[in-house]
């Protein structure tokens, strides 16, 4: 893999763990509230599955920059190998990204109707940029 592929992964690596702990914290701090609203358990399973898909992205980023930097004894896979895994994981980010973006725009609607329209607006506009992003990344790619 590549330098700046290894820092790819890293930032990747980085900002899946901190979304997958705030995730976390937020889910902890709804399950806290012992609110049994329709909207407040919606909002908890989206941070809990956001969690968990971060959580299967810095595994998987992990593993591949284990693999990647040759270690001793072990058969290094190809370039391609590592692109199409590093393509993989990168989906499960981007999955992972949009539960917590829907995970967003329910917080809004636990307090109220106003605050509800607002985080929703807001992540949808979030999700339009990751959206134009993934996009633009894809056609650089060649994807």
């Amino acid at each position: 893999m590549s330098q700046g592929g290894q820092e790819f992964v890293r930032q990747v690596l980085f900002l899946a763990s901190i979304v997958a702990g705030f995730s976390i914290a937020v889910a902890a701090q709804f399950i806290s509230m012992k609110r049994k609203e329709k909207v407040v358990s919606a909002a908890i399973g989206a941070f809990l599955v956001s969690a968990a898909l971060q959580v299967a992205v810095c595994f998987g980023f992990a593993f591949l920059l284990g693999i990647s930097s040759n270690p001793p004894g072990m058969a290094v896979p190809s370039e391609t190998v590592l692109t199409e895994a590093g393509a993989t994981v990168s989906i499960v980010f981007y999955l992972g990204m949009v539960v917590f973006l829907a995970g967003l725009a329910l917080t809004g609607w636990v307090y109220s109707r106003r605050m509800g329209v607002v985080s929703t607006v807001t992540a949808v506009l979030a999700l339009a940029v990751m959206v134009v992003f993934f996009v633009w990344m894809l056609s650089l790619t060649g994807g």
